[in-house]
């Protein structure tokens, strides 16, 4: 048994509702991480440049991280609950793109 048909019936067994919801949304998932993938290229992002990532967990966060990771860019995590002052901060410090909800920028 290959590897990923291993693992596919290892997930099955655990988790049927979980398989039918990631395979049914894999591709429209992984063309929105190339859309991430495609912008953060435009911005000039780089190898091992790091992306800070301030979106909820779910829909957008997933995308986003591996849009990151498809770049080969550091995807960094961070709460979504910053203040615009602490994205900011953090930003400056550390990121060269944030990542982050139309209610988390400034003003």
């Amino acid at each position: 048994m290959c590897a990923a048909v291993a693992a596919r019936h290892t997930l099955t067994r655990h988790s049927d509702l979980f398989l039918v919801g990631v395979w049914d949304e894999l591709p429209q998932l992984l063309d929105r991480a190339a859309a991430v993938a495609a912008v953060l290229a435009e911005l000039e992002v780089h190898r091992n440049e790091p992306v800070l990532i301030t979106l909820p967990e779910g829909p957008g966060f997933v995308e986003s991280f591996a849009g990151v990771v498809d770049q080969e860019a550091l995807p960094l995590p961070a709460g979504p609950l910053l203040s615009a002052s602490e994205l900011a901060a953090a930003a400056a410090a550390r990121a060269r793109v944030v990542l982050a909800s139309l209610g988390q920028l400034p003003a």
